[in-house]
Formats: structure tokens, sequence, C-alpha cells
């Protein structure tokens, strides 16, 4: 079920375009949005920290509606200026708004061109 989970976030993370949303506070730019197979919201939030030519250094907020617990790794890949990358991020940070209603979960790690 995981499996599918990340195997479904990431189609829906390649094949979705941007949409006006709003989160709680996050300072990073917009990447995406979509929705989870149980039906949960969400956006997509990040930055490039550093870049080298096989690999980049990110971190990738993501905002769920509702009370989500994050999973602690996700296996990640993105198009990025042309080019795929793909690794595991790990879970550094989560927090429940719940004014909001959402959760927010950072996740930062390396990903490596294919």
């Amino acid at each position: 079920m995981k499996k599918n989970f990340l195997l479904t976030l990431l189609i829906i993370l390649l094949s979705t375009f941007p949409l006006s949303v709003h989160a709680q506070n996050i300072s990073a730019p917009f990447i995406t949005y979509g929705t989870t197979e149980e039906g949960v919201t969400y956006q997509i939030y990040g930055e490039i920290l550093s870049t080298t030519a096989n690999s980049v250094t990110v971190t990738r907020s993501i905002v769920y509606d509702g009370n989500v617990t994050p999973t602690l790794t996700l296996s990640w890949t993105e198009n990025i200026d042309g080019s795929s990358y793909s690794g595991t991020l790990r879970l550094i940070n989560s927090r429940y708004n719940e004014s909001a209603n959402q959760t927010t979960a950072t996740y930062y790690g390396t990903l490596y061109k294919k």
C-alpha cells in the first residue's frame, strides 16, 4: 500500500499543472498540487539548495489538507531543467495547523540525475 501511495504521488506530481492555492506560511516556490489515492489534497513547495553535475540537494514541503501523519521517507522523482532526477527524501519536520486544518511535512535530500 505504501509503495502504491508513493507511486501514485509521483505520477500525480509529474502529470499535474500548477493552480493558485494557499498554504501555511511557506516561503519556498510553489511546484504542484494533487490528491492522494485516499482523497487527501496536497500542495508541494520547494527549493534547490545546491547542484553538481549529477545531483541536486532539495527541500520539499508537502501541505496536506487535514491532520495527516507523513511518512518518514519518500522515494522522489522529478524533472529539473529538462533532466530527470530521483532519490530518497527524509522527513525533517512535520506540523499540524489546527486553525487551517493542514499538515505540513518538510523533506530534505539529494536527487541524482538518471
